[in-house]
């Protein structure tokens, strides 16, 4: 490890992450990956559709050797920079996490349907 020190707001940044969002991203980030197979991070962002530094800031860690789940096979892409980046796909044994659609669900739906109420009205003859 090198002798550099962090800077002090690299570290505060660092700490200001909550546990949940980094694990939901990797979560995402795998998920994108068994969709399309194999991309950059501009691939996976794009796909994600959300800002590509979120991405490439997760990548060696989920690539790393604590987690080892998705690896680099060699190939670079061109970026829209125009600068070569690394492809990321799925190592064989990463298990995939389904994916739910965003939105209401029909339990929801049905949850949400009103009963017809009778007026005061009908209650009143009936009565």
């Amino acid at each position: 490890m090198s002798n550099r020190k962090l800077p002090e707001t690299s570290i505060e940044a660092f700490q200001s992450l909550q546990d949940s969002e980094v694990k939901k991203t990797y979560l995402d980030i795998i998920w994108a990956l068994s969709v399309i197979k194999q991309g950059t991070y501009e691939d996976i962002s794009r796909f994600l559709k959300c800002k590509p530094d979120k991405i490439w800031k997760r990548l060696n860690e989920i690539g790393g050797k604590k987690y080892n789940l998705i690896h680099r096979p060699g190939e670079k892409r061109a970026l829209k920079s125009g600068r070569k980046g690394y492809v990321w796909a799925l190592n064989q044994d990463t298990p995939v996490p389904t994916k739910t659609i965003p939105g209401k669900s029909i339990a929801d739906f049905s949850r949400a349907i009103n009963q017809v109420k009778p007026s005061s009205n009908t209650i009143e003859r009936l009565f």
